[in-house]
C-alpha cells in the first residue's frame, strides 16, 4: 500500500504547471498490478475533492483530470456540523472570569431556547453555545457548511478561527471591547466579508459557484445602502449560499435574529423586522411567503461551460492571430542601458509561428533598435536569420510550455466572443456578470502562462543575430532586452 499524504500539494502544482507535472503517474499507480495475488493499493489524502484542484484549468484540461480521477474511488469524509462545532468549542479558550462566564451562560441559554426547534442537533445543549462564544450561534452553524461546500473543510475553518486576516475571529477579538451588559457576537455579515476576501477571485474560476458571483454582485450593487441594510443583505446572501431549504434557510425570523446579539432584545428585533421590510420594498430581496424564505438571487439557465466549448470548436483563426488579438505585444524599453548610456533603446516584440515567415519579418517602427520574436511553433526553427528584412537586429525566443498557453488562450478567446456576441447574455444579467468575472480571471491566467512560457528556465532557446546565445541566461523578457542591448551596443 502506497499512502500519499498532502496529495493536494501535488495537485496544486499540477494545476499551476500543467505540462511540467506528471499527473499521469497517478493513473499508472492506480492501474499497477503485478498479478492477481500482488496488487498495489494507492491511497491519496486530500483536503478537497480531486476535481476542486482543477478549477483554474481550462475545460479540456479538466476533462483530462476527470479521466485520471475515474481510476480512483472517492472516500469522502466530512465531519457533521455537530462535530465541527465541538472542534470550534475546543479551539476557543474562554476567559474564566466568573461575571463574564455567568453572562455568557445566561445569553447562551436564551439562544438555545430560540434554536432548539431547528438547530438543537448542531449544539446539543446551551453549554456548547457558551463554549463557542463570541461566535453567534448561527455563524457557528453556517461556518462548517460554508467550509465544506466552498472551502477546504476543517483547514478553512481553523484558518478563520486562528488566522489574523481581516474579519477573522482573531481580528474580532482584538477589535471588540467586552461589555458584560451587552455581549457582542461575531455575526454572519462579518463571516461574509471574511470569505469574500479570503477566497478572492478564485471563486470566479469555479463554474459551479455561479451563485457566489450573483450574490456578491447584488451586494456590490447595493453598497450605497445604509450599513444595517447592507449587513442584512450579506446575512441573507450567506444563508442562501449554504442552504437550499432546511433549517438554515433564510426565514424572516432567523434573519432578524442573525443581526441581533441577544434573542430577547425586542427593540433590536423590531428594528431588524422593519429593515427586512425595507429591503423587500426596495426589491433588493424577494420574500417567498409559501416557503417563508428571503432570497437575493435570480438564477440562470445559461450554460457557460457548454457555450465555451461550442465557441472554441467553431474557432477559425490561428493560434498566432488569436494571441495577437487577446494579448498584443508592446515595445520593450531597455531601461538600465538607456539610463547608463543616456541613449534611449527599445525593441519591438512580435509573435511568429512559421519558419517561412522568419525572413520576411520587418520592423514596424523606424526608430526601434531591433525586433524580438516570440516563437509559437511546435518545434524550434533550424535556422534563424541575423537581421530582419529591413536590416534590424533580430532575436528569436522559443517557448517552454506552449500547450498550456494554447489552452488558456482558447478559453479567454471564447469568453471574449461570448461576451461580445452571445444574444442570451443581453437578457441574462446573472450569466453576463459571471462571464465578465471569468474574463478577468482568464486574462490573469493567460498573462501567467505567457510568463511561464518565456521565463528562461533552461528549456528556452534564444537566438541573437542568428546565433544561439548560451553564455547569457536572462530570467525574463525584460532581462532579455538588457542582454540584447549588451550584445549589440557594447
Amino acid at each position: 500500500m502506497l499512502i500519499i499524504d498532502e496529495l493536494g500539494k501535488n495537485l496544486e502544482y499540477a494545476s499551476q504547471y500543467h505540462e511540467a507535472s506528471d499527473l499521469y503517474l497517478l493513473q499508472q499507480l492506480a492501474e499497477l498490478n503485478f498479478d492477481e495475488t500482488q496488487k498495489v493499493y494507492t491511497l491519496g489524502i486530500l483536503h478537497e475533492a480531486f476535481a476542486e484542484y482543477a478549477h483554474s484549468l481550462t475545460s479540456t484540461q479538466r476533462n483530462e483530470w476527470q479521466k485520471i480521477q475515474g481510476r480512483f474511488e472517492d472516500i469522502p469524509f466530512t465531519g457533521s456540523t455537530n462535530e465541527m462545532v465541538r472542534l470550534m468549542a475546543n479551539a476557543i479558550d474562554s476567559n474564566k472570569d466568573k461575571k463574564l462566564s455567568t453572562a455568557i451562560s445566561n445569553l447562551s441559554e436564551k439562544w438555545f431556547q430560540f434554536i432548539k426547534p431547528t438547530l438543537a442537533t448542531a449544539f446539543g445543549d446551551s453549554s456548547t453555545i457558551s463554549s463557542i462564544y463570541p461566535l453567534h450561534p448561527v455563524t457557528a452553524a453556517v461556518l462548517p457548511v460554508l467550509c465544506s461546500k466552498y472551502g477546504q473543510n476543517d483547514r478553512s475553518l481553523f484558518t478563520f478561527l486562528t488566522g489574523d486576516e481581516p474579519n477573522s475571529l482573531t481580528s474580532f477579538l482584538f477589535e471588540t471591547k467586552v461589555d458584560i451588559d451587552h455581549l457582542k457576537t461575531l455575526k454572519l455579515e462579518r463571516l461574509y466579508d471574511y470569505w469574500i476576501d479570503a477566497a478572492g477571485s478564485s471563486l470566479y474560476s469555479r463554474p459551479q459557484l455561479q451563485r457566489w458571483v450573483e450574490i456578491q454582485g447584488k451586494v456590490s450593487d447595493a453598497a450605497n445602502l445604509e450599513p444595517p441594510l447592507l449587513a442584512l443583505l450579506k446575512t441573507i446572501g450567506l444563508l442562501n449560499l449554504v442552504s437550499s431549504g432546511g433549517h438554515l434557510r433564510a426565514t424572516r425570523s432567523l434573519v432578524e435574529h442573525c443581526v441581533c446579539d441577544d434573542p430577547s432584545d425586542t427593540a433590536s428585533l423590531s428594528i431588524a423586522h422593519k429593515l427586512v421590510d425595507e429591503l423587500i420594498d426596495k426589491r433588493v430581496v424577494v420574500y417567498r411567503s409559501q416557503l417563508d424564505e428571503l432570497r437575493i438571487w435570480e438564477g440562470s439557465d445559461f450554460d457557460i461551460e457548454a457555450s465555451i466549448q461550442l465557441v472554441s470548436q467553431a474557432r477559425q483563426v490561428s493560434f498566432e492571430e488569436m494571441l495577437k488579438t487577446i494579448k498584443p505585444l508592446t515595445p520593450a524599453v531597455v531601461q538600465r542601458h538607456s539610463y547608463k548610456t543616456g541613449t534611449l533603446r527599445y525593441f519591438e516584440r512580435q509573435y511568429i509561428s512559421n519558419t517561412s515567415d522568419l525572413k520576411k519579418v520587418k520592423s514596424q517602427h523606424p526608430d526601434s533598435d531591433g525586433v524580438i520574436l516570440f516563437w509559437l511553433g511546435k518545434s524550434a526553427p533550424s535556422e534563424v536569420p541575423p537581421f530582419t528584412a529591413d536590416g534590424k537586429p533580430l532575436v528569436v525566443i522559443t517557448s517552454s510550455d506552449l500547450s498550456s498557453l494554447v489552452h488558456r488562450c482558447e478559453e479567454l478567446w471564447a469568453l471574449k466572443k461570448l461576451n461580445a456576441d452571445s444574444p442570451e447574455l443581453r437578457s441574462d444579467g446573472v450569466a453576463r456578470r459571471e462571464v465578465r468575472q471569468r474574463l478577468v480571471y482568464a486574462q490573469r491566467l493567460v498573462d501567467a502562462a505567457i510568463d511561464s512560457c518565456f521565463n528562461f528556465d533552461g528549456k528556452n532557446k534564444v537566438w541573437i543575430n542568428g546565433k544561439i546565445e548560451k553564455s547569457l541566461r536572462p530570467r525574463n523578457s525584460h532581462q532579455l532586452c538588457q542582454t540584447f542591448a549588451i550584445v549589440l551596443f557594447t
